[in-house]
């Protein structure tokens, strides 16, 4: 099961909190992969918002192939629209978060820490 359907399944269960946990760890890092051929060729990329990190990973199969510069630069062009996808993905998320607790007040968590 996808992500989408297990936070869809934690909805309909009523597991809002699980739900919420699940989307939040999933807005929070970013992985990018590009596979050549054969697929033992890949870049991945990681974006960690939450620790503010970018982490590469290139396989050694890869960097030793003549068509790395063509898959390098296709996995470039795929991190740079990422940041695209990150922030429409955090809108989303920030747009579900109101909605929730528009519908379930008993979400709302008191901003000062007092009950």
């Amino acid at each position: 099961m996808g992500k989408a359907e297990e936070f869809a399944k934690l909805l309909q269960d009523g597991k809002f909190a699980d739900a919420m946990n699940l989307a939040l760890l999933q807005a929070i890092e970013l992985k990018i992969t590009t596979t050549g051929t054969p697929a033992n060729q890949s870049l991945q990329t990681q974006i960690s918002l939450v620790a503010g990190q970018v982490n590469h990973y290139i396989s050694e199969d890869c960097l030793n192939s003549s068509i790395y510069t063509d898959l390098i630069d296709f996995h470039q062009q795929q991190v740079q629209s990422s940041s695209y996808i990150m922030q429409q993905h955090l809108e989303t998320l920030q747009q579900l978060l109101v909605t929730m607790v528009g519908v379930y007040p008993q979400l709302s968590i008191p901003l000062d820490n007092q009950p």
